[in-house]
C-alpha cells in the first residue's frame, strides 16, 4: 500500500492484520503498516470509531469506554 507523510516521499509499506487490545476491552482487528524506520504509530478511524474516548490534557486524564 502506498503512503505519504507530510512533506515527504510516497513510500510502499507491508500492510498486517494485527489485533488492538485496549486494557480489559475486547480486541479490534484492523490493518496495519509497518514503516521500517517509525518506533511510533498511529490509532485510526478503525480503531478510535469503536470507543468512546475522552483525552482530558489539563485534568491529565483518559477515560475509555466500550
Amino acid at each position: 500500500m502506498l503512503f505519504q507523510g507530510f512533506a515527504s516521499d510516497i513510500v510502499e509499506l507491508p500492510i498486517f492484520i494485527v489485533e488492538v487490545h485496549i486494557h480489559d476491552r475486547p480486541a479490534v482487528e484492523v490493518r496495519a503498516a509497518l514503516g521500517e524506520h517509525e518506533p511510533h504509530i498511529l490509532l485510526g478511524r478503525d480503531v478510535l470509531n469503536v470507543h468512546r474516548i475522552l483525552l482530558d490534557g489539563p485534568q491529565r486524564a483518559l477515560e475509555i469506554d466500550p
